[in-house]
């Protein structure tokens, strides 16, 4: 397959489900997608990231930290099409010569938080308009509130125009 190189768009590249999702994600080292799965009966896709690095620095003393353990997280990303898309990590937790400890931080979320930021602040967070002073074309969930819910369930009342299926 040919491709060809856009700034740092490259375009016909081949991507495997890995790539698409760091890509997607914003993965960074020492952060790697170690797999993917998809579940088409419950339209659920889980993707788990793995933190490549074992050897940690107090950014302040630069002594050496040694890994106390793991948390298991998993956070709430955009839906993948129609399947909801769970991450899912162990979290190194880091131990410090005072003896207190801290989770490594992720960039794809906040401390403490069950949702990624793209989920939390919407596509409207990165993403602004080319003219500003033209409204955006009206579209479900074009009021920059992420959309909720499943097709199997009824719609909400400020969804499509205020369409609703009960």
């Amino acid at each position: 397959m040919l491709w060809r190189e856009s700034g740092s768009v490259v375009y016909g590249w081949p991507m495997n489900d890995k790539d698409f999702f760091t890509q997607a994600i914003g993965v960074q080292p020492p952060w790697e997608i170690k797999e993917v799965r998809m579940d088409v009966e419950t339209q659920r896709v889980e993707v788990e990231v793995e933190c490549a690095q074992t050897v940690w620095a107090d950014p302040e003393t630069k002594q050496r930290l040694h890994i106390h353990g793991y948390e298991k997280r998993s956070w709430r990303h955009l839906d993948t099409m129609q399947f909801e898309t769970i991450l899912l990590a162990k979290v190194p937790r880091l131990k410090y010569p005072d003896g207190h400890t801290e989770l490594v931080p992720v960039a794809w979320a906040e401390p403490h938080s069950r949702h990624t930021l793209f989920l939390k602040h919407g596509p409207s967070g990165y993403f602004r308009p080319a003219n500003l002073s033209k409204r955006p074309a009206g579209s479900c969930g074009s009021s920059g509130m992420p959309l909720t819910g499943s097709w199997s369930g009824p719609w909400n009342e400020d969804s499509c125009g205020g369409a609703s299926t009960r």
